[in-house]
């Protein structure tokens, strides 16, 4: 079984895309500077960079992908939307053969 030093688990982890989550900003940047002396360490000389946050601001960033508001449709997706529900409704023998565009409108 190999050995690990007492931090190589998280570099490995973190080299995987995992996120390392800390009490504080000084800690994430340590980890962060560890990381990236443990890859040159390996002789690589290019690698993503270490994904190490404090909590709080990992929350703060996972609160606003919940919360932001998105864009509405265009008016034209708003319509092409609205011709494949009406269509599709028609298709299902709700009514007469209506001109689908026309409804949308």
């Amino acid at each position: 079984m190999e050995r690990l030093t007492s931090h190589e688990a998280l570099y490995r982890a973190l080299e995987a895309g995992a996120v390392a989550l800390t009490a504080t900003r000084r800690l994430a940047r340590e980890l962060s500077r560890g990381y990236d002396r443990w890859q040159q360490g390996r002789g690589r000389s290019a690698w993503p960079a270490a994904a190490c946050l404090p909590l709080e601001a990992w929350l703060a960033a996972a609160w606003r992908d919940l919360w932001e508001p998105r864009p509405l449709p265009s008016e034209a997706a708003h319509l092409a939307l609205w011709e494949r529900v009406v269509e599709a409704d028609l298709a299902g023998g709700a009514g007469p053969p209506l001109e689908a565009a026309a409804l949308g409108r």
